[in-house]
């Protein structure tokens, strides 16, 4: 067994989709948070 002891950041993945959305720029706007759940990609077409 490896004996690897990782301390995992809670805000890892908000941080990760806050460098997301910055690269994305205007595009960005497209992943909304879902409080309490997490994130989805919203299309950029109108239903």
């Amino acid at each position: 067994a490896w004996d690897i002891h990782v301390q995992i950041e809670t805000r890892t993945v908000d941080m990760h989709v806050q460098r997301l959305r910055s690269k994305l720029g205007e595009a960005g706007d497209l992943i909304e948070t879902v409080r309490g759940f997490g994130y989805r990609f919203r299309s950029g077409e109108s239903a």
